[in-house]
């Protein structure tokens, strides 16, 4: 089968491992399979790499004339069964492209749970001209169901972790050691860009009232964004930054999960959760807010403990027990990875095969 996936993201983020992961496994199974993807992104070269056909288009925006023609002429040349359609943008230059040449099959993967515009274009790029939604959480799934698509039409496909991915890399002790940290330090890591629904701000508060408890506990927080400077800013505000560590985006976000002790994800907008599922198949247990799909991949008193978003107190009694508990620490670990385990790409590539030879005959 000739797959032609479209992905417009510029950052490399866990959408953008999504569609790497996945369109690897699906040429390992045989398929063509071309990738477009926003003109000098962190996918394009990530994608080259590993040996993926790509075509770099760029994608400045939902009405780009010369995005659509670019994807149109890819489509005349490449003849694929499917165009699969990863982000927002994406999702509306394929079906711009549609506009100007014929797309046998058209799906789009939706990867978060916030409302759908209902404006025109909003309406149109929900309609029929989409044959098939993927969603990555049944809540995704529901989000799709309100803004009108028929559920015939909406297939579940969870977002999925390498487990190999998170067993290599090097020595824990070797990147405790590069940060500073003794053995004695407790380590609350967190994952994801620094944006408002990322809700990393919470994590001062916790940092500050799990260190009122006297643990000696150090946060550190992974990942870029255009909130770094207020919540640096914020951490000295609470006198919480001697503990606090901003590390940047990092490549070695498997080793830093083996090198903590809890994984702390405030997030109050989760279509899934790749990053939990990732400390899941790292040993870690996890705090995290009961929003969008996390709940469908923590099992609350299980693997980890849910609570409300923004709810500081219950997250640091929460971290603070199992700084203090290493053997609940270890038995939500074991079962977290076991659990992480359903969610391989081998998986997720047969459902997308499926999916595919049903809607393109």
């Amino acid at each position: 089968m000739r797959i032609l996936f479209v992905d417009s993201g510029p950052d490399w983020r866990g959408g953008q491992y999504q569609v790497l992961n996945l369109a690897s496994e699906l040429a390992r199974r045989g398929n063509e399979m071309v990738l477009v993807c926003q003109k000098g992104s962190a996918l394009e070269a990530r994608s080259r790499k590993g040996g993926l056909s790509v075509e770099p288009v760029r994608m400045s925006g939902d009405v780009d004339l010369l995005a659509w023609s670019r994807l149109g002429g890819i489509v005349r040349a490449f003849q694929p069964n499917v165009v699969h359609a990863h982000t927002g943008r994406a999702h509306a230059v394929a079906l711009g492209a549609g506009l100007l040449h014929d797309v046998p099959a058209l799906v789009v993967t939706r990867r978060v749970t916030s409302p759908i515009r209902r404006g025109f274009f909003g309406r149109l790029k929900y309609s029929r001209f989409v044959t098939a939604f993927v969603a990555i959480s049944a809540a995704v799934a529901a989000t799709l169901t309100n803004a009108g698509v028929p559920s015939d039409r909406i297939r579940i496909i969870p977002s999925c972790v390498r487990m190999r991915d998170m067993d290599e890399g090097g020595s824990a002790d070797e990147v405790r050691s590069e940060l500073g940290f003794s053995g004695d330090d407790l380590v609350v890591l967190n994952v994801g860009s620094l944006s408002r629904e990322k809700a990393q701000e919470d994590i001062l508060s916790v940092a500050q009232l799990v260190l009122q408890r006297g643990k000696r506990a150090r946060f550190l927080v992974a990942g870029e964004g255009r909130l770094r400077q207020r919540l640096e800013r914020r951490a000295r505000e609470l006198r919480v930054d001697p503990f606090v560590r901003f590390l940047g985006f990092r490549e070695d976000v498997p080793l830093l999960m083996r090198a903590s002790n809890v994984f702390l994800f405030p997030s109050t907008s989760e279509g899934l959760g790749t990053s939990v599922l990732e400390a899941m198949a790292a040993g870690l247990p996890v705090v995290a807010c009961d929003t969008g799909g996390i709940r469908e991949i923590v099992q609350d008193g299980f693997t980890g403990f849910l609570v409300e978003a923004h709810d500081v107190r219950s997250m640091a009694r929460a971290v603070a027990e199992l700084l203090s508990r290493p053997d609940l620490a270890s038995s939500f670990g074991r079962r977290g990875r076991a659990a992480a385990q359903e969610f391989t790409f081998e998986r997720t590539g047969a459902s997308h095969e499926g999916l595919y030879a049903e809607i393109a005959g």
